[in-house]
């Protein structure tokens, strides 16, 4: 059918094929306004590029018609077949599926445990139930510790095989290493009386640690997993166990931190011999550290003649019985030997010893009272103390033989913490008021 406003004066339309359109013709019906201007920008612009000069370009209700004719013949599409109507709750289907697999799996088990038990009841003579064996699981005997946690945490039998564990653990070190129990003394060549070590150990020790290095250093770590094997192999067997209570649980990896307790013990002196900015802080808190204990023991002895003194003076002393509040006895005054030797002479003369106790070895501490204590607080103490000497002789125990001198060298520092008005000297507050602001 010809193209409205076509005149025949017009010259033939072109050859060849028609002018394509873009994508496939959609009925303008169905098409925005946009979208079919769009099409005949498209169209014009093929059109004048595939058509010879001097034919004008169909204008847009032309085009119009012209798609018009070709939508006629485009086969019509037909329509896809609805996707399946999904279930309302497909995780069902799902859920159903695993319940299944679930009795399937299940059904297999039973009907294999059937088979067994048939089996066993065919070669068996016996009508007895047949009992299920799991396989033993053998737990590592590193995995964890015991007796190397926190004392306080362990019952009074662990604390015991604690104690000879590490006894068993020091005692194979020194005689696969030749150390003693104090193999770098600050002072001197100490000689240890608890050491029973064989010389010929001490000439030729079979093992070295290296204290240059860490305990996890690799010839440190191999001397402490040996040793740790050895004490557990002689503690768990019956015939060399010597621990008191058999029963008493405990691991390799117990072993191997009390070994490396006593390493890091032997490291410190080793350090300290050698640095004398160590050294001299290590014998200052040694120092401390034995006024201390001596203070601890002071008031525990006090604390035992509390009652007797209750019921004799009619007033409890145990609000006085403060370790700070005790007496200081000091062994060791000075880092210089010389020094040192006057003053255990000094001692030794004031305590009265004889030239066989001065060979011998007898300690003699000297007793250093605390100046800040009022005469009413020293006089507590001291029936305590007497009462504490009639106690031991009426039991039959030998009284302290441990030698007091007082050398007249009393602490003059500030009270370590709060006290009762009576308990502190007025004269000492004269002597230094400044230190009452404190």
């Amino acid at each position: 059918m010809p193209l409205r406003g076509w005149h025949p004066s017009y010259p033939p339309p072109p050859t060849g094929p028609p002018a394509t359109l873009p994508g496939a013709p959609v009925h303008p019906e169905i098409q925005t306004s946009v979208t079919f201007f769009h099409q005949y920008q498209l169209f014009a612009a093929e059109f004048q590029k595939n058509t010879p000069l001097g034919i004008p370009i169909p204008s847009i209700q032309q085009f119009a018609e012209f798609q018009g004719m070709l939508s006629g013949h485009i086969p019509h599409q037909q329509p896809l077949a609805a996707p399946a109507v999904p279930a309302i709750q497909p995780h069902l289907d799902m859920q159903a599926d695993i319940a299944q697999l679930r009795r399937e799996l299940q059904e297999m088990k039973d009907k294999a445990g059937r088979q067994h038990e048939e089996n066993e009841g065919t070669d068996s003579e016996s009508d007895a139930p047949v009992t299920k064996h799991r396989r033993k699981t053998c737990k590592s005997v590193t995995a964890k510790r015991i007796l190397s946690l926190e004392k306080g945490n362990l019952s009074k039998r662990q604390a015991e095989v604690r104690e000879e564990l590490q006894e068993a653990v020091i005692g194979h070190l020194k005689t696969l290493t030749g150390l003693r129990r104090n193999p770098f003394p600050l002072q001197g060549d100490v000689n240890d009386e608890n050491d029973d070590v064989d010389g010929s150990a001490q000439d030729k020790p079979s093992m070295e640690f290296n204290f240059d290095e860490t305990v996890t250093y690799e010839e440190n770590a191999a001397i402490i997993r040996h040793i740790a094997d050895l004490v557990y192999k002689e503690q768990t067997n019956d015939v060399s166990r010597t621990i008191t209570h058999p029963d008493v649980n405990f691991t390799k990896r117990d072993l191997e931190e009390f070994a490396k307790t006593r390493f890091r013990t032997w490291k410190r002196a080793y350090q300290a011999q050698k640095d004398e900015l160590k050294k001299a802080a290590q014998l200052a808190n040694q120092a401390r550290n034995r006024r201390r204990r001596r203070q601890e023991q002071l008031k525990q002895l006090r604390g035992t003649a509390v009652k007797a003194y209750q019921k004799r003076f009619k007033v409890d002393p145990s609000p006085v019985l403060l370790t700070d509040w005790m007496s200081e006895a000091c062994s060791d005054w000075s880092d210089e030997e010389e020094a040192r030797d006057v003053h255990r002479q000094l001692l030794a003369t004031k305590a009265g010893l004889t030239q066989e106790e001065i060979e011998e070895g007898v300690k003699v501490l000297e007793r250093r009272s605390l100046a800040w204590r009022s005469g009413q607080l020293c006089s507590v103490l001291a029936k305590l103390d007497q009462i504490v000497q009639t106690k031991r002789k009426g039991q039959g125990n030998a009284p302290i033989k441990m030698k007091r001198v007082d050398l007249q060298r009393p602490c003059t520092g500030v009270p370590p913490s709060k006290i009762y008005p009576f308990a502190i000297s007025m004269a000492w507050v004269k002597e230094h008021p400044e230190l009452m602001d404190e």
